[in-house]
């Protein structure tokens, strides 16, 4: 099944497709420009618009590979943040700028990554770059790297939905697609998202599908709730402790559908869902509207994602709510680190 979500747009399709066609060529035929670092670079990134987990996957590496020893740095564009150039946001003792200053992703990213440094630039080089000078990384992590081809990376990760890979889809703007299906054949790792929801026959198919379409390693990725927590201080609420709990439901994510969902699978009921567009930057007369509804609908708890608490904690009048923040943790296979390392030990 073709997925065309705006078919007026399909000519806008064609002309963007060449366009990125145009410039990986550049890229591959050595025209344009790649820099190398003295570091091993990992870039985790979508061939598609929305939300594919991204962020959690960047912590579960970044965390995953401090333990293993190696040191680590993450470089991140920071999107719709208040501040231009570089900008450290944590040194991996600490945070050194505030939200405005790096973007809610960062935020986030410091806050679940100690002793990981993360640094955010319009010029994900550049970020590099500084965090190679200050911090003398091992292995950088590139935050949304796939389509940033002016670094060189010694391992390229996609993350992509199942469903997304098993018919045709567009390019932007009718499609959900930055660039080409066929461009996964950059890519040496890909991790699928909603691979539990087809039957057994199916991802069997799919794994060989990219196989034999892209020559890339497959990997199931699932997303598991941690628990909830506090928006502004105190203890976490387990997640066993929420079932039946009336909640107002609070997100300015790309896939809010996701969340809602994975809210109710822990016998959560949504009585409010307020979806907001993505990296939505919060009002004083927004946080003021979600104390209307809990008390309107008497609802038990305000919950919201990670991305989001980094900015409605800024507003005193939720201090008086049970607001939490549900802690999402991505479960990629089994075999999938292992796979990350022996790239990462070959690259010495």
């Amino acid at each position: 099944m073709t997925k065309i979500h705006y078919p007026a747009l399909l000519p806008l399709s064609w002309l963007y497709r060449g366009l990125v066609q145009l410039r990986n060529c550049g890229y591959e035929k050595g025209i344009l420009p790649v820099q190398k670092l003295p570091a091993r670079v990992l870039s985790v990134g979508n061939l598609s618009v929305g939300g594919t987990g991204k962020t959690p996957l960047t912590i579960f590496l970044a965390n995953a590979l401090q333990q293993e020893g190696w040191h680590t740095a993450i470089v991140a564009r920071g999107y719709r943040r208040a501040g231009h150039g570089t900008c450290i946001v944590s040194d991996g003792r600490g945070l050194r700028a505030d939200l405005h200053a790096s973007g809610d992703e960062p935020q986030l990213l410091a806050a679940a990554c100690a002793g990981t440094p993360v640094i955010v630039d319009e010029s994900k080089t550049r970020a590099a770059q500084v965090a190679v000078a200050q911090f003398q990384p091992q292995v950088i992590l590139i935050d949304d790297g796939f389509q940033h081809r002016r670094l060189h990376r010694d391992l390229e990760i996609v993350l992509a939905p199942a469903e997304l890979l098993r018919g045709a889809a567009w390019l932007l703007p009718a499609g959900p697609l930055r660039e080409p299906l066929g461009n996964l054949r950059r890519a040496q790792l890909l991790l699928l998202t909603g691979l539990s929801a087809l039957a057994a026959a199916a991802q069997e198919a799919l794994h060989k599908h990219c196989a034999d379409h892209f020559g890339v390693k497959t990997f199931a990725l699932e997303f598991q709730p941690r628990g909830l927590h506090p928006l502004i201080g105190g203890e976490a609420l387990p997640a066993a402790a929420a079932a039946d709990r009336r909640a107002v439901l609070v997100s300015g994510i790309a896939n809010p559908a996701r969340f809602v969902e994975m809210l109710r699978g822990l016998g959560i009921q949504p009585v409010e869902i307020l979806n907001f567009s993505d990296h939505y930057n919060y009002r004083a007369s927004d946080a003021q509207r979600l104390v209307d509804l809990m008390v309107r609908s008497r609802s038990d708890l305000l919950i919201t994602t990670g991305k989001d608490a980094v900015k409605l904690r800024q507003f005193d009048c939720l201090r008086r709510l049970p607001a939490y923040a549900l802690e999402i943790q991505a479960m990629p296979a089994p075999d999938f680190l292992p796979a990350v390392k022996q790239v990462l030990g070959a690259a010495e």
